[in-house]
This record gives structure tokens, C-alpha cells and sequence, in this order.
């Protein structure tokens, strides 16, 4: 029988830096939430702005809060304080810039604690929706699954990324679109999963891909209760910054693939598929055929697939490089020998019609 979801109490972590012109409205969100049973736990990770003062009038007004005040030393490291020093039964991840429906945590938590089948489930996932300054909302899973699962199914929705009809079919490898019970977040050895601190790029993801190993029940609701805001500040959202920092995320995705092949080979695979995906649109999405970023790519592919090529991942560079490739600097990799081979099969066929 389910539980009384007003006796569970959730531990919200939101690392903070440099974030004072948005996190008042991320933390509104969060204590305003029709689920009280909450604690607040705010980590300036070495704010050189007045984000500090602006968290100490937050906690002035609810004792829910608490404040970790810390040198600078990136959000792995403050999410990891904040796991730490986390007393709820669940915890759950947001950014600074972000914000919740305030039906969220109720909503989740009757499905993870308070309701058959659904009860004592390990994690719960749900939807999410990006929004920019001009208050346009994109949801991001229209397509996304509702139910409840075992392992398969959460590796299978926080793995595979496929757009579908505007949206998602997965719920996406990020931290902040799920909540976990504390519980579930120890190894074998009975110490908490913590990030990596030394990954800067894709961290979410490798922390995941550690963390499922103790999943076994999961709950799926794809009503986007998370706002993901597309801050104009972030580095994450200037064109060259993003193309760079996205490109550098092979070495967490690299190793995700390592971990998940131990207890689960069949979603390895899948992820290795969604990799390969993933940095071919970005390649197929720059239009200037820059040798740098296309070596870039190429480095990550031969990573990803362990230094094979799959024809169908040569074929889309052939079609994107064109007929004759000119740049020698290529002509040494496996990689891209194959597709300059496909672009000669393609070229006969042509001059037979």
C-alpha cells in the first residue's frame, strides 16, 4: 500500500554561480511547490557577483533552505556537497536558471512512493520543455513514454535520443529531468555515486550511467513539469562555444559505453548508435566544412566505435564530404578511407543511369 507522500521529504540541490538575475525565480519555484516537505540546499560554488546575498534573503524567509558556501570548483563538485549533506528520503537536481511546475514533486512522488504499481520505484522520470526570453516553451517530450518500467526501460529512455514529431522519445541523459531515491545512489561498497569531479563536459550523463546500475523500477511521465531555460549568458549558448564543448563530450560518452557494456550490453550498443547520430548532425549541421571541426568529428566516431566505421555512419560523411574529399590529412584514417570508398560506388551508379 502506498505511503502518505506529505511525510517524504525531497532534497533539492541547485548549484549556483553567477547566477543572480535568475535563481531567485528557479528557488520561487521550488518552495512554492504544493509538496512542502522540502529541503533547499543552495551551493555557491564561488559566486563573484551578488549571488551569495541573494541567497541569504532566500533563507531569511524559509527555513527549508540551506547554504553551502564554497570556492569555486564547477558544478560537479557542488552537486557532490550537496549530496552529501542531502537529508531527504529523494533527491533531485535543478539549475540555477531553471524552474519547476509546482505540481512536480507532488505529482512524481505519489507515483514513486504513493501509488500501486508504481510505489517504491528507484527513479522517476519526466518531461521538460525549453524555454528562452521571449517565453516560448518547445516541449521536449511530446512522444516520451508514461508508465512505469524495469531496467531496460530506464536505460532505454535516459539513452537513446531520436527525434520524433518535435519532441523526444527519450527522456535524455540530464541530471535535472529526474528524481532519485537517496537510497538507490550507493555502489557496492556502500559509498554514495558522486560525480566525477575532473569531467567537465557530459558529466550528467557518466554520473547516470553509474548510477542505473542499482535501478531496477522506474516511473515515466512525459508532462514537462522541468523548464530549461536557454540562458543568452551561458556559454552552452554561443554558436562556437556550443559546437566546441559539445564536440568534447566523447571522452564521458566513451566511458558511459564502458560502464553500462558491464550490466547491460544491449543498451551499450544502443547508446553507441545514439553517439554516432549525434556528432554526425553536428558535422552535417555546419555548413562550412571547416577541416578542424570535421577532424574533430572524426576523432569522436573512431572513439565511439572503437576505431571501426559502420557503412552507415560512412556513408552520411561521404554524402557530406562530397565526391573527392581533397584534404590528405584525412587519407590516413580508416574512417574516412570507407566513405571515400562509398562516394566511388555512389559516383558508378550515377554515371551508369
Amino acid at each position: 500500500m502506498g505511503r502518505n507522500i506529505a511525510n517524504v521529504r525531497i532534497s533539492v540541490i541547485v548549484p549556483v554561480y553567477n547566477a543572480e538575475k535568475y535563481v531567485k525565480n528557479c528557488t520561487d519555484s521550488v518552495l512554492n511547490s504544493t509538496h512542502k516537505n522540502i529541503e533547499l540546499i543552495l551551493v555557491n560554488d564561488g559566486s563573484t557577483d551578488d549571488s551569495l546575498k541573494v541567497l541569504q534573503e532566500i533563507k531569511a524567509g524559509d527555513d527549508r533552505v540551506v547554504i553551502i558556501d564554497k570556492q569555486n570548483s564547477g558544478v560537479s563538485a557542488a552537486r557532490n556537497d550537496g549530496i552529501k549533506a542531502s537529508t531527504g528520503e529523494f533527491i533531485h537536481f535543478i539549475d540555477s536558471d531553471d524552474w519547476i511546475n509546482p505540481d512536480c514533486y507532488e505529482n512524481m512522488l505519489k507515483r514513486m512512493v504513493g501509488d500501486v504499481p508504481y510505489e517504491d520505484a528507484d527513479v522517476g522520470y519526466f518531461g521538460w520543455s525549453k524555454d528562452n526570453v521571449y517565453k516560448t516553451a518547445f516541449v521536449q517530450s511530446k512522444e516520451g513514454f508514461t508508465g512505469v518500467g524495469g531496467k531496460e526501460e530506464i536505460l532505454k529512455y535516459m539513452l537513446s535520443l531520436v527525434g520524433v514529431g518535435g519532441g523526444y522519445v527519450s527522456y535524455g541523459n540530464y541530471v535535472w529531468n529526474k528524481i532519485y531515491k537517496k537510497a538507490s545512489l550507493y555502489n557496492s561498497l556502500g559509498e554514495l555515486v558522486l560525480f566525477d569531479e575532473n569531467v567537465r563536459i557530459a558529466e550528467d550523463g557518466l554520473w547516470l550511467a553509474y548510477a542505473a546500475k542499482n535501478w531496477n523500477k522506474g516511473v515515466f511521465d512525459k508532462t514537462p513539469y522541468y523548464h530549461y531555460f536557454q540562458n543568452p549568458d551561458s556559454v552552452m549558448n554561443t554558436a562556437e562555444k556550443y559546437k566546441k564543448t559539445r564536440l568534447g563530450s566523447e571522452e564521458s560518452h566513451v566511458k558511459m559505453i564502458e560502464i553500462i557494456e558491464e550490466y547491460a550490453p544491449s543498451m551499450a550498443d544502443l547508446h553507441r548508435e545514439v553517439c554516432n547520430r549525434f556528432f554526425l548532425s553536428h558535422m552535417e549541421g555546419d555548413k562550412t566544412r571547416d577541416p578542424e571541426f570535421i577532424r574533430a568529428v572524426l576523432n569522436n566516431l573512431i572513439k565511439i566505435n572503437k576505431g571501426e566505421c559502420p557503412m552507415s555512419v560512412a556513408e552520411r560523411i561521404a554524402e557530406y564530404m562530397g565526391d573527392k574529399p581533397k584534404d590528405s590529412e584525412y587519407l590516413n584514417r580508416k574512417l574516412v578511407k570507407k566513405a571515400i570508398s562509398v562516394t566511388k560506388r555512389i559516383d558508378k551508379r550515377r554515371k551508369g543511369k
